[in-house]
């Protein structure tokens, strides 16, 4: 939990050290697994982080919601795009309010040109968060800068502002 908090205060090498340590201690624990995925995605090891998710339902044949977002988040960020989208529709159709989901599916909808999927999305996150833009959120600042405009771009084409 340390290293999901790190990485939404922009702390990307400290959060990946975290959570490092935490899959050295507990290596197969699930929400362990999980946790560590959240945490590689956005930080430039989405590959070893889709790994981490293959275990992590392994372990948990029944887990909860949120693996399916750190799933897509692990696709997403590995150029899998069209793979994402499934596992980030099943994570808000289980959790409709959780906006880190919302967020993730409106970005693999616009990097592949479905507009209206899109902005449908956007939507659904700006009536969780009004607040919202599409260059601050937790989801974008999770991400390590030199992926963070390209998300932010996709999230524009959804209509954030």
């Amino acid at each position: 939990m340390i290293a999901n908090v790190l990485l939404s205060l922009e702390q990307h090498s400290e959060a990946v050290a975290e959570a490092e340590k935490a899959l050295a201690v507990s290596p197969n624990d699930a929400n362990v697994l999980a946790l560590g995925a959240y945490v590689l995605s956005p930080t430039g090891r989405a590959n070893e982080a889709y790994v981490l998710m293959q275990r992590a339902f392994r372990l948990d044949p029944f887990p909860p919601p949120w693996y399916y977002g750190a799933l897509g988040d692990s696709l997403l960020f590995s150029n899998q795009v069209e793979r994402a989208i499934p596992a980030h529709k099943q994570c808000t159709e289980l959790t409709p309010d959780f906006i880190w989901c919302r967020l993730g599916l409106s970005a693999d909808y616009a990097l592949l040109e479905m507009k209206e999927e899109a902005r449908m999305q956007a939507k659904e996150a700006l009536r969780i968060n009004p607040k919202i833009t599409a260059a601050d959120n937790t989801y974008v600042r999770s991400i390590e800068p030199a992926q963070r405009e390209h998300i932010i771009t996709a999230l524009r084409r959804a209509d954030l502002k």
